[in-house]
């Protein structure tokens, strides 16, 4: 499952949040830039990023599949 999360997720996944990249920066403990060139696929999530946004989707009960993204 780790594998499949990918740049592609972050925008759309944002959005359903309803969160700036501010406040997603801070739920994955990174910066706003790295939020800013996950969007626009300039640089993919580590590991641990992913292993965050696993976390972040399972506390808001949103399954990948459901940010539409790559779709």
């Amino acid at each position: 499952m780790i594998e499949s999360i990918n740049s592609e997720y972050i925008k759309p996944l944002r959005e359903k949040l309803n969160w700036s990249q501010e406040r997603l920066a801070r739920n994955l403990s990174v910066s706003v830039n790295t939020i800013r060139r996950w969007e626009k696929g300039l640089n993919e999530p580590s590991s641990l990023a992913k292993k965050a946004l696993l976390d972040l989707l399972k506390r808001t009960k949103i399954k990948p599949e459901d940010t539409n993204s790559g779709s």
